[in-house]
């Protein structure tokens, strides 16, 4: 049995080490952040070309058909490109920390992660932007690669590419980054690229839709029937025919308990040209011009009354049992 003064001894042991320890961490953050190319991780641990060199391992393992989902952590935040990529458009090593990075954006009164940031604070947002552009560059020179690959093996002749992203990045208007509540244009409009086997001429098309459409699309590519409970049915077109547009959904819930009901975040729809976007904090909708939506915007629900009214009945509609009555 322990005595209870050894019992004393050993918890003020271990309360001086967790304090020194903490102590230590927090210099070495503050030393990563003084010399970054010294003692910081200036480089990420999730370098794009790894991921698409152990899919191909993978592929070549495989006997068709298959379905093969590749996570590509680039560009997301810390941007930290790898050589030859870092210096292409930022010289030096500014903003390949993450301290660096992650310090442009504010927290609020309840330490909620709100990524806002002062006008002052633009020229360096402005070099985060060139550091995350050789990240985008780096992903995407691995991707080509991948592409060769794939070609190489006669593997495109029968099988369809699609690259799209969970959310876009905002560098403007005193909104940084994504992981925060305002849902501006840059945050919400994602990429989506679709090559379908034995694709050979590209083609844009015009059209509004959101990751739900994802599912069917592929449905559709391997000959599927879609699931009736899928939430979007309609596959997105992969031809020149039939790029009709509908809604995009977008929600922010970050911080709510998985035990009780939303309370916090925001949820909003886009036609393509306004957007609606409902508070979960204030119980409040408003209505924005998308093509207005680059930053802090101005409420044009008194100006489109019947816009706004469309708009808040489809949030409604599509959320009704998450989120229960709502403002009117």
């Amino acid at each position: 049995l322990l005595h209870p003064e050894m019992a004393f001894i050993a918890s003020l042991d271990v309360k001086k080490e967790a304090a020194l320890l903490g102590y230590r961490e927090a210099l070495e953050d503050d030393l990563r952040h003084v010399y970054p190319s010294l003692l910081g991780d200036t480089e990420s641990e999730f370098p794009p070309a790894e991921s698409f060199n152990l899919s191909q391992q993978l592929i070549d393992q495989l006997e068709a058909p298959y379905f093969m989902w590749i996570h590509v952590f680039a560009p997301h935040a810390p941007y930290q490109p790898s050589s030859p990529f870092a210096g292409r458009f930022l010289a030096g090593d500014t903003m390949r920390s993450p301290d660096e990075v992650a310090g442009l954006a504010s927290s609020n009164t309840h330490n909620v992660f709100d990524n806002l940031y002062p006008p002052n604070r633009q020229p360096d947002v402005d070099r985060a932007r060139l550091r995350y552009d050789e990240y985008v560059l780096e992903a995407d020179a691995a991707f080509g690669r991948f592409m060769q690959y794939l070609e190489s093996k006669n593997g495109l002749k029968d099988t369809a590419v699609i690259v799209s992203a969970d959310h876009g990045e905002s560098f403007t208007g005193g909104v940084y980054g994504h992981g925060g509540k305002h849902l501006v244009r840059p945050i919400i409009h994602v990429p989506l690229i679709i090559r379908p086997p034995n694709g050979n001429e590209g083609f844009r098309c015009s059209v509004v839709a959101d990751q739900t459409a994802l599912a069917p699309t592929i449905l559709n590519l391997a000959g599927i029937q879609c699931p009736e409970w899928l939430a979007t049915r309609q596959p997105l077109p992969v031809s020149g025919e039939g790029c009709a547009s509908g809604l995009a959904f977008t929600q922010y819930l970050e911080g709510n308990s998985i035990y009780k009901p939303l309370s916090q975040g925001t949820i909003g729809v886009t036609d393509g040209t306004f957007q609606s976007v409902f508070d979960l904090s204030t119980r409040e909708f408003a209505l924005y011009k998308l093509a207005d939506s680059q930053a802090h915007r101005v409420d044009c629900t008194a100006q489109y009354p019947e816009v706004a009214k469309t708009l808040r009945a489809e949030i409604s509609a599509r959320f009704a049992g998450a989120l229960g009555k709502m403002a009117q």
